[in-house]
């Protein structure tokens, strides 16, 4: 385990490198190892504050559910990293989780399920 009272540089290290790693793990389909690596770099970045890195771990752990085939999670997490983008005028999705989502034969069930992520991202605050 982590020591968590480091200096925030270490710490702002650690969930990048889980980060990086997390989507490499995603890109081989190792997608236990992916969600492993992406919820702790998730939890970092919520400790540091970091909106703009909150919004890639959204997204890649949406690109992981969308492979486990929970699209309805997929939508959430994709809500989740549109609040946290907003703020801070950036963007990162993975391309085909947005099109599987948007595409999918129950859409309007997602966006609802997307919707729901945004407003829980919110009600956390980060």
């Amino acid at each position: 385990m982590r020591q968590l009272d480091w200096p925030t540089g270490h710490l702002r290290g650690l969930a990048g490198a889980d980060l990086g790693l997390g989507r490499v793990a995603l890109g081989e389909g190792d997608l236990d190892v992916a969600a492993t690596l992406l919820d702790a770099a998730l939890a970092s970045f919520r400790r540091l504050g970091d909106r703009l890195f909150l919004t890639s771990c959204y997204s890649g752990l949406a690109a992981v559910a969308a492979a486990r085939g929970d699209l309805p999670g997929a939508a959430r997490l994709l809500g989740a990293a549109d609040e946290q983008s907003a703020p801070v005028s950036y963007r990162t999705r993975h391309a085909d989780t947005e099109r599987t989502v948007a595409h999918a034969p129950d859409a309007a069930s997602l966006a609802a399920e997307r919707e729901q992520g945004r407003l829980d991202a919110r009600a956390r605050r980060v």
